[in-house]
Parts: structure tokens; sequence; C-alpha cells
């Protein structure tokens, strides 16, 4: 089953990156698509 992360959680994960992959840096804007928060809890 999957899990749903939170609306406001991932706001508040794309504003502390500053709508950057905190990875790799480079903007959303950039890449031409949506940058996923799906890595906040590793599995």
């Amino acid at each position: 089953m999957a899990e749903t992360i939170p609306t406001d959680l991932r706001q508040l994960v794309f504003e502390r990156a500053a709508g950057r992959c905190e990875y790799c840096l480079l903007p959303q804007t950039v890449v031409g698509y949506k940058h996923e928060a799906d890595h906040i809890i590793p599995k």
C-alpha cells in the first residue's frame, strides 16, 4: 500500500529547498518536471 505525503509537508519541503532538488540543487524550472518529495523518509 502506497503512503501519501500530506500536502502541507510537501509544501514545506518545497519551500525549504527553494524549489530545487535537494540532491543536485537544480531548480525545478530547469529540469522541466515536478520534483518529488518522496525521499523524506527513505525505506
